[in-house]
């Protein structure tokens, strides 16, 4: 009995840390904040979010926006795990993602609105959506947004 009641412990704190993994928890930047698992060094300058078109800045920093290839590498290596891979999103891990193929959710979003919940994260509980701002840089987010917008149907 008593193997039996270790085993489940072990198998249960296994699926806590891979499931803390997956959703970014765990790690901690320089700066003292959560970090990615899939967060890497280069990945973690802060830029201020003004200098993005989405943010109402300068329209010349469309140009930098990273290459939609590189986007989709992106969103399949840090929001996978909760958009799904299809963009259709994973109700069991987040119960409030959206449908990124949803051409009436795509009517009623703006791409500023799109890139604040990237840079800024949204919600609370289970599901939340993390901060990625200064662990992605404004071109970055803003190559998620066009990408996001590539899914819709």
């Amino acid at each position: 009995m008593e193997r039996r009641r270790y085993m489940a412990f072990l198998v249960l704190s296994i699926m806590m840390l891979a499931f803390t993994w997956a959703c970014g928890g765990g790690e901690t930047t320089p700066e003292g904040g959560n970090a990615s698992p899939a967060a890497t060094p280069a990945a973690s300058t802060t830029a201020p979010v003004a200098s993005t078109p989405a943010a109402g800045g300068d329209t010349n920093a469309a140009k930098a926006a990273i290459s939609k290839e590189d986007a989709q590498k992106l969103f399949l290596g840090r929001c996978k795990a909760c958009h799904s891979e299809d963009g259709k999103g994973n109700k069991a891990i987040a119960p409030e993602v959206p449908d990124f193929t949803s051409a009436p959710w795509h009517d009623k979003k703006q791409d500023k609105e799109l890139y604040d919940s990237i840079a800024n994260g949204k919600g609370s509980g289970k599901g939340t959506m993390p901060k990625w701002n200064g662990l992605l840089k404004p071109e970055e987010m803003q190559g998620l947004v066009e990408y996001v917008r590539s899914l819709k149907k």
